[in-house]
């Protein structure tokens, strides 16, 4: 049994501490170069800590998220190299000694990469699973970014979307805008539909979307347009913020809130000036 007055267990605690701390400044130093970091994983898969595991994979789908056109070719070629299996089995290795933000970093890498073999479906399953667990510490942007992530992963479980509703609606007041359209968003993509999460959301939305962008009016609108679920007064406020910043909206977003505001019925003068 580890004692925590035993000094031997002390200094092996500030070893490992340690070790993993220097672990982590090579990672961030070979960031920049996807065979270094899978190199990394190799090297050093014996010693590796929780969260070297979480920086790695989430440093690597950062660097191929730049990849721009050739994004797919490589993403799928990181994903046929026995270095990522390697990569994949430290993460389901590590996972339950994971932190709410390592598990939300190695979903929102696994969903960034697009990563959807029968190893990689497993690994993510695996951090759901535990993210439920541990669900009541995540922060607002864990709570969104896991969520994003796992509608992206195509996870279709309507309990995971039941539990980060309920999550959500606990910590509404803490969450921006940003965070509020990541969890709608992963709702709609997967066409969960809960009104008692939808009537405080809305007006939720009504205080906070003046905090919003182009792409947070254009994905709270496309998710309510994919819900079918019309809250008048969040589309006002929705609205007014559409044509205060019609200026900076790209044809994208533009588009989408056109679309959207026709779904649901909603029409407003201003939209057409």
């Amino acid at each position: 049994m580890n004692d925590p007055g035993n000094p031997d267990f002390l200094l092996e605690v500030w070893t490992e501490a340690e070790s993993t701390k220097h672990l982590n400044k090579a990672i961030l130093r070979e960031s920049s170069d996807v065979k270094r970091l899978l190199a990394l994983a190799v090297e050093h898969q014996d010693v590796l800590q929780p969260l070297n595991v979480a920086t790695l994979i989430h440093r690597l789908a950062k660097r191929l998220a730049r990849e721009g056109p050739r994004f797919a070719d490589r993403t799928r070629e990181v994903q046929q190299s026995a270095q990522w299996r390697t990569l994949l089995g430290l993460v389901y290795t590590h996972a339950p000694n994971c932190n709410n933000m390592e598990l939300t970093n190695c979903l929102w890498a696994l969903a960034t990469m697009e990563a959807k073999g029968r190893a990689e479906e497993e690994v993510a399953q695996r951090l759901m699973e535990l993210s439920t667990k541990y669900l009541d510490t995540f922060e607002p942007r864990n709570l969104a970014l896991s969520a994003w992530a796992l509608a992206k992963l195509g996870n279709r479980s309507t309990e995971w979307c039941r539990l980060w509703s309920a999550a959500t609606l606990r910590r509404l007041a803490d969450f921006d805008t940003r965070d509020l359209t990541m969890v709608v968003w992963a709702f709609a993509t997967l066409q969960y539909r809960d009104e008692g999460f939808l009537r405080p959301f809305c007006q939720e939305v009504e205080r906070k979307i003046p905090q919003g962008g182009p792409q947070d009016l254009g994905n709270t609108l496309w998710a309510l347009a994919a819900l079918q679920f019309r809250h008048d007064a969040a589309l006002a406020a929705i609205c007014k913020e559409c044509f205060e910043k019609a200026a900076i909206f790209d044809h994208q977003n533009l588009s989408i809130s056109m679309w959207s505001f026709a779904i649901l019925g909603y029409k407003n003068m201003n939209l057409f000036h």
